[in-house]
């Protein structure tokens, strides 16, 4: 028999050789390289002797395996009713004075310093501010918001990088009103981009509108006849 290797296992359990049956112990799950047979390497916590034991030591480790794989169940159900419980309930908002005591207790002194001098963008929604500067100057060339989708994020490997294609790829993103575009060429990165409007600062100059919508006339009330042409049945 080869030198066994611990897996990684660890239980808590009573009765050692030397010490007598009511000692604490720890087991340790030990695995044969050559013949793959689970064992245990018994630590005794009062004298500190090693030994090892097979036989029915992987019957004990089955029974571990099977009491994790439930306990693994229980908690993959629990979690998955507190998801569902979260998504049906509606967040509530913050109070006002609710918002003064985290801002005061909370907030770190640079930001309260901020917003004491400028509370808008702690406020309000970064996708309801006000136009640009450019385009309250009337410089509606040089706003930088003209619209065009830009990327979220990117998708991260289990390292932490930046996942990549294996081969690059030729992405067109739209154009805003101003001809704008993100992230345009040959690209490897797996960007995300979302659906719809971002959350983010966005100017809400009427230069950006590709086509201004104009205010339909109201229709005039004209009474008909009951055989008029466009009342006939074909």
């Amino acid at each position: 028999m080869s030198v066994p290797k611990r897996t990684g296992r660890a239980r808590p359990d009573k009765g050692c050789r030397w010490c007598g049956p009511r000692e604490e112990i720890v087991k340790f799950e030990i695995q044969d390289p050559e013949t793959g047979g689970i064992g245990s390497e018994v630590m005794c916590c009062l004298c500190g002797r090693h030994q090892w034991r097979w036989g029915w030591e992987h019957a004990f480790w089955a029974r571990e395996t099977r009491r994790e794989i439930v306990r693994r169940a229980h908690i993959g159900a629990w979690l998955a009713a507190q998801i569902i419980a979260l998504a049906q309930r509606r967040p509530r908002r913050m109070r006002v004075d609710e918002a003064a005591f985290v801002r005061e207790h909370v907030w770190p002194p640079s930001w309260r310093r901020h917003f004491d001098e400028l509370p808008g963008p702690f406020v309000n929604c970064a996708c309801q501010r006000p136009p640009s500067l450019p385009c309250q100057r009337g410089d509606h060339r040089d706003c930088q918001y003209d619209g065009h989708p830009v990327r979220e994020t990117v998708v991260q490997t289990h390292a932490g990088r930046a996942a990549q294609f294996t081969e690059s790829f030729q992405h067109r993103p739209l154009a805003g009103s101003a001809g704008r575009r993100d992230c345009l060429g040959t690209n490897r990165l797996a960007w995300v981009w979302l659906a719809g409007r971002p959350c983010r600062e966005i100017c809400t100059c009427v230069c950006h509108a590709s086509s201004p919508a104009t205010p339909a006339e109201p229709p005039r009330p004209e009474q008909l006849g009951l055989f008029t042409p466009e009342r006939v049945p074909q």
